[in-house]
């Protein structure tokens, strides 16, 4: 049974596949080479055990392995959070470390270069400013992400450099400050490696050679060579910086995870937060006034409506997880209903429709500089998980649902009730009213609109949901009240679940972009159509891949 795990971490070309290849030669050590880039599009699982992930990967684990050693060399912020999740979902099954290489910045680029021409197939990769100014702008940002991760685990940090100028006493080195026991074997690597299972070094993977340091004389004369050149690129200075902080890991053979931590501090104290800046590229936010605007932005953000880009995306949440809260969001507590991806994806009792909400309040929140314990919030609804998350929240949440007394039994009778058309609350009482699939069921928004606006406090916002018909400017009228009061069906009767009526909901109106129009006639000062697409927080739809949500506020004083 793997009781350890060891998590090699490191830019690439910076020497993760070797220093994964020594220590994976120890009797009792099975190396796993970059479980998220051996196929970034059907990674595994983070919540695998370390014999699950070698079962994943047809890595034979027999009585005598103990340690895993896994090695991830990334620069881009999925493979990292990957590795984060790792580590977190393992940390109760078996000892974690972080075993972190930095080599010489500069040096690496020349290397990265070379290996993407010669060994990766990239002929268009070429010594110059366009490739030296990105190489320096993705090491940076994967530096940060990796203190940050360094910063929140047991690390041990080193240089490639000394472990090729001296590799027996830095990996004595390493050993101990891992609490590995050092063997001779792991310097003939070689005799033991499994080349089918190699990822990240074609060398190592083909033709593996004794360690040796003439790749550092070779790369720092290809450096100054064209170092001229390359300084006019406009990176100079901060790969100068990335340097400096290379040499301060290169002033030991290595830092124990005590010593590691004074030097992974983030260069200029700032913070990427690691789970917080999204799974997705897909991640977006922006508010509409007109369709115009929409179809303008939508043309070219095609992605946002192509299919592939979607189902990889819902893949994704589904086997890596989200963060929801400042929790992660494990695929494992995540539950895909039989409906569609933006009523049936739920974490902790709430869809990403409703996720959308809480993100746009919270926005509200930050925008108005209200208080959390001081913000009155009305939402009619008292029994669905998205109240009871308000309700957990927020002191100064009022709910309510919408019934017929006549048939109501006496435990529905103790909810308060509220009607949109018609409330009971005094004037100016509420600094935000949230409206989630109501407005559809109404046989006149306008009225609601008018009424909510009565109750908001100046400069007060509403937030609402309803299925929206984005495509076309006006709604669609399924049924209306005529002057009888009765009901008169323009389609076939359609009807929506309801958490106090079994027999569901009729919808009378479908909106549209008119639905802007028609509040601002209501009376409120800016309205908005607010687009979000996050799936790094688990909010994603079917079709249009994110959640509309009205934003509407009445006019301040």
């Amino acid at each position: 049974m793997i009781a350890r795990i060891v998590v090699v971490v490191g830019l690439p070309r910076s020497g993760t596949t070797l220093i994964t290849s020594l220590l994976g030669a120890r009797q009792g050590h099975l190396a796993c080479y970059e479980p998220w880039n051996q196929n970034a599009t059907s990674a595994p699982s983070p919540e695998l055990s370390p014999n699950e992930l070698c079962e994943h990967f047809g890595l034979v684990v027999d009585d005598q392995t103990h340690t895993l050693i896994v090695k991830e060399t990334t620069v881009d912020f999925e493979g990292i959070q990957w590795v984060k999740r790792f580590m977190e979902a393992n940390q109760a099954r078996c000892r974690v470390d972080l075993l972190w290489i930095v080599r010489c910045y500069r040096h690496g680029y020349i290397s990265f270069i070379e290996a993407g021409r010669e060994q990766w197939g990239n002929s268009d990769m070429v010594l110059g400013h366009r490739s030296y100014f990105r190489w320096v702008s993705r090491s940076l940002r994967a530096t940060r992400l990796l203190q940050e991760l360094a910063e929140q685990t047991d690390t041990t940090t080193f240089s490639y450099e000394r472990l090729v100028f001296d590799t027996e006493s830095t990996l004595r080195e390493i050993c101990k400050a891992l609490e590995l026991s050092y063997d001779p074997e792991m310097l003939d690597f070689a005799a033991s490696l499994d080349k089918e299972q190699v990822r990240g070094d074609v060398g190592l993977a083909t033709e593996p050679k004794p360690v040796f340091a003439k790749s550092v004389q070779k790369r720092e004369h290809q450096w100054l060579h064209a170092r001229g050149d390359l300084a006019l690129s406009g990176a100079e200075k901060v790969r100068e910086e990335l340097d400096a902080f290379w040499e301060r890991i290169n002033a030991s053979a290595c830092f124990d995870p005590v010593d590691a931590r004074k030097i992974i501090t983030p260069h200029n104290g700032e913070r990427i937060q690691l789970l917080a800046d999204g799974i997705c590229k897909l991640d977006v936010r922006r508010e509409f006034d007109s369709i115009e605007s929409w179809f303008e932005f939508i043309r070219s953000n095609k992605q946002l409506t192509a299919e592939k880009s979607r189902a990889e995306c819902v893949r994704m949440l589904e086997t890596q997880g989200f963060q929801h809260q400042n929790r992660w969001a494990r695929p494992s507590e995540t539950r895909r209903g039989q409906g569609n991806v933006r009523e049936g994806f739920v974490f902790d009792g709430m869809n990403s429709r409703q996720r959308a909400v809480v993100f746009e309040f919270e926005q509200f929140l930050q925008e108005s500089e209200i208080n959390p314990n001081d913000a009155s919030i009305y939402l009619p609804e008292y029994v669905s998980n998205l109240a009871n998350y308000f309700r957990e929240r927020y002191p100064g949440y009022v709910g309510s649902e919408y019934y017929d007394e006549d048939k109501a039994d006496e435990k529905l009778k103790r909810i308060p009730r509220e009607d949109l058309t018609q409330l009971s609350f005094r004037q100016d009482s509420y600094d935000c009213v949230i409206v989630n699939e109501v407005f559809e069921h109404l046989p006149d928004i306008g009225a609601a609109l008018k009424e909510i606006r009565r109750v908001l406090k100046p400069g007060g916002t509403l937030l609402s949901t309803f299925p929206f018909l984005f495509k076309r400017e006006e709604g669609l009228q399924r049924a209306s009240l005529n002057a009888d009061g009765n009901i008169d069906y323009h389609t076939d009767p359609e009807f929506h679940g309801d958490p106090v009526n079994k027999q569901g909901v009729l919808v009378f109106r479908i909106p549209g972009w008119d639905i802007i129009e028609q509040t601002k006639a209501a009376g409120y000062a800016r309205v908005n159509m607010v687009f979000l697409c996050k799936p790094s927080s688990g909010v994603i739809a079917d079709g249009i891949s994110g959640i509309f949500v009205l934003k509407a506020s009445k006019p301040a004083p």
